[in-house]
């Protein structure tokens, strides 16, 4: 599992995204979420490279 971090142009967001690692989601949550980003990926295959020039 990856992890992103957000970017901050202020101290105040900084802090926010901090704050936002507190945040625990539900497996029912997490499932969702899952479900919601394979419309997305389930069509693509396992390489590492999404695109070809």
């Amino acid at each position: 599992m990856s992890s992103d971090i957000a970017g901050a142009r202020y101290p105040e967001q900084a802090l926010d995204n901090a704050l936002a690692a507190q945040i625990q989601f539900s497996a029912v949550q997490l499932a969702e979420i899952d479900a919601i980003g394979r419309i997305i990926t389930d069509h693509l295959d396992n390489s590492q490279i999404m695109w070809n020039w």
